[in-house]
């Protein structure tokens, strides 16, 4: 089972038991103690769990941001998607604004045969990308 997978069927576990013991996890899951501690791990890293004295608990999904890796690593498909429709929209010579999405940074791999364009961003990892485009011209502002 891959990786991906057996996250997902742990946060299953934890929505329907919000606290659960790792050795309750375990026989739920039939996943071996070490890999199961290293997904918990990742989990905990990602900002979704915490772990304390054997328990894990899921935490409250409402307030919580998740990192920019784990949102850029999820829906990717539909983010390329997304992002191939709206480099449709843009021309030579546009001025456009990409915000510090996940998912608006793509907009750029369907951009590079354009001239002129000027890219206004907040994003360091749009600047970044944009400046090693041809024909792309990057502002990024502050704050």
């Amino acid at each position: 089972m891959k990786k991906e997978q057996r996250l997902k069927n742990i946060i299953s576990i934890l929505k329907s038991h919000p606290s659960i013991h790792i050795k309750t996890l375990q026989d739920e899951t039939g996943y071996s103690v070490s890999t199961l501690r290293r997904d918990l791990v990742d989990l905990e890293n990602k900002g979704l769990i915490q772990r304390s004295f054997g328990a894990i608990r899921l935490l409250n999904q409402e307030n919580l941001e998740y990192t920019w890796q784990y949102r850029n690593e999820n829906n990717q498909n539909a983010k390329e998607k997304i992002c191939k429709i709206a480099a449709h929209f843009v021309e030579d010579n546009d001025a456009i604004f990409i915000d510090s999405s996940t998912t608006s940074i793509r907009v750029l791999d369907y951009l590079d045969t354009l001239n002129g364009l000027k890219i206004l961003t907040n994003n360091l990892k749009v600047a970044e990308k944009a400046q090693g485009l041809p024909n792309i011209s990057a502002f990024i502002g502050g704050g």
